[in-house]
């Protein structure tokens, strides 16, 4: 299923575009009442489902840790799910690198 990113995220980087493809089979989520509170905080909402559910979540860019390199993003979808023994995931990759890095 399509899962749309904010331009300039983390996300977005990791990706290489705007659009990703990943599977959910779950109803868990964010009560999408509450999602507009993630718009000043020290998380941001960089990955919506098709209905504008929020399927990423990853610190603000002005969150103190990111100046830090510090590598947070949190997804409603299981990313390690989509791993081959042929091709990995690119938020699998990008949080192995970042751990590298430490």
């Amino acid at each position: 299923m399509p899962v749309r990113l904010t331009p300039g995220s983390q996300a977005a980087r990791i990706y290489g575009g705007t659009e990703a493809r990943e599977e959910f089979h779950c109803s868990f989520g964010l009560d999408p009442e509450y999602q507009p509170l993630f718009d000043d905080g020290r998380l941001r909402i960089t990955g919506h489902g098709e209905a504008g559910e929020a399927r990423i979540l990853e610190y603000h860019p002005a969150h103190p840790e990111v100046s830090k390199g510090q590598f947070y993003i949190g997804t409603l979808f299981m990313p390690q799910l989509a791993v081959t023994a042929r091709e990995s995931h690119p938020l699998v990759d990008a949080f192995v690198r970042a751990a590298a890095s430490v």
